[in-house]
């Protein structure tokens, strides 16, 4: 997503400018780095106008999945994300790169790189950056999530994106200076420590690769952070070293605001009101019908195997974009209150680390979010909720927050991080510059 609004002073500070109630127009992008070469991607629409008739069949398993990369590594560039069926899909679009032409080499002639690896609970995006900021390759696999898919699986899709970027970039591993792996449930030492034992088993080497934490991709430098994808977490990575996180437990305990929260909590409201168990004040005749067009049932005894027998997380979420449809194109007010209720949690979600924030990140009152994840595609029925998580209760420490999102991949960010951490100075790339934000 690419929308973004700022937060202003108002009755104790705490309210949204009124601005319009459509979605702006993408501003242009500035430069990555400070050197002539430029950095581009299409812009990004709201949530899609009409929806595709006849919905995708329910998803191959993932070991099915990586059989197929691995059967066809070259293609993974260009192998699109299954969520990416329908035209504006609930994921990042394809990006498009557009650098000058001078290719960037160390004082021998070895590109010094750094690989990165930004995932989640969709897929996984690796590049092959110098130091300079130059991409010279990009790919794409699918999702990365070690608790969840296996901690040998994701280190055969990690293996297999890191020989695909030195194949497509005519590189050799010798000249790979960093890796930088921020994977969504790699943020305990327990999981990194697995996941590293995986890859040398593989025979990759380690003592270049630095593994985190999804979030570090879009804040590689500090700053906060929330998610909203298909899972959702919020941190605070401040300059001494300290952090401060709310959420990120997963479907089971927590990803409040999701994407597949807001999926599930659909589901759940229609199966209530159906069972007079807790009565909606809104009509749900729309949100029920189109709950089995996408999921092919007639029945809604029949989405049992879909959270019980054959349960994947990632379709089940894409049901949000849905959900979006009939807020934005049918105005159906039982969808809107659903976006309203995540904008809360994700608002609350700050609100829970807003005392851990160091003071310099808020410079003159203004703290600066980066908003990462599909779900910020419906700011506009995100925003009241979220309005009124950070407007109730104390004051914050903060009289403003401006929302950003990136608009180049995370897989810079996670370079950047692992190069960092390798004690390798970057001055020609900012990143500050990948963002946009709203008036």
């Amino acid at each position: 997503g690419n929308y973004t609004r700022n937060y202003s002073g108002g009755n104790n500070e705490l309210y949204w400018n009124q601005k319009s109630n459509r979605f702006p127009s993408h501003r242009s992008m500035n430069n990555l780095m400070t050197n002539p070469a430029n950095y581009q991607q299409q812009s990004q629409s709201s949530p899609p106008t009409q929806r595709r008739q006849g919905e995708q069949q329910q998803q191959q398993y993932y070991h099915n999945e990586q059989q197929q990369q691995q059967q066809q590594p070259s293609q993974s560039y260009f192998k699109k994300n299954r969520a990416d069926h329908r035209p504006n899909g609930y994921t990042m679009q394809q990006q498009s790169l557009d650098y000058s032409s001078n290719t960037t080499t160390s004082e021998q002639s070895n590109i010094n790189s750094t690989q990165s690896y930004p995932s989640g609970a969709t897929k996984t995006e690796g590049v092959l950056i110098d130091e300079f900021g130059k991409v010279y390759a990009t790919v794409q696999g699918g999702p990365s999530n070690p608790w969840v898919f296996g901690f040998d699986n994701v280190a055969k899709l990690l293996k297999q994106i890191i020989d695909d970027l030195l194949v497509k970039s005519e590189v050799n591993w010798e000249q790979i200076v960093s890796v930088g792996m921020v994977l969504s449930g790699a943020g305990q030492i327990e999981s990194q420590s697995n996941l590293r034992n995986e890859l040398q088993s593989l025979n990759v080497d380690t003592n270049k690769v630095f593994i985190g934490e999804d979030l570090l991709g879009p804040v590689p430098n500090g700053g906060v952070v929330i998610i909203a994808g298909t899972g959702s977490n919020c941190v605070v990575y401040n300059g001494d070293g300290s952090s401060k996180r709310a959420g990120g437990w997963g479907h089971l305990l927590g990803d409040e605001g999701s994407g597949y929260w807001i999926a599930q909590r659909a589901i759940k409201r229609v199966f209530d009101h159906a069972d007079n168990l807790k009565l909606s004040r809104h009509d749900l005749t729309r949100l029920s019908d189109e709950i089995k067009a996408y999921f092919k049932i007639q029945d809604m005894s029949q989405l049992l195997s879909y959270f019980y027998k054959n349960f994947q997380k990632d379709f089940i979420a894409r049901f949000t974009q849905v959900i979006a449809e009939l807020a934005m194109n049918n105005d159906d007010a039982a969808s809107q209150e659903l976006f309203k209720e995540a904008g809360f949690m994700l608002g609350t979600h700050l609100r829970a680390i807003s005392g851990h924030i160091e003071t310099k990140l808020y410079d003159q009152g203004t703290l600066r979010v980066v908003a990462v994840g599909s779900v910020f595609r419906s700011w506009k029925f995100l925003k009241p909720g979220f309005t009124d998580a950070l407007s109730n209760g104390n004051p914050l420490p903060f009289h403003k927050v401006e929302l950003a999102q990136l608009t180049s991949s995370a897989a810079i960010g996670a370079a950047i991080w692992a190069a960092r951490k390798h004690d390798i100075p970057l001055p020609n790339v900012d990143f500050s510059k990948c963002f946009t934000t709203l008036d």
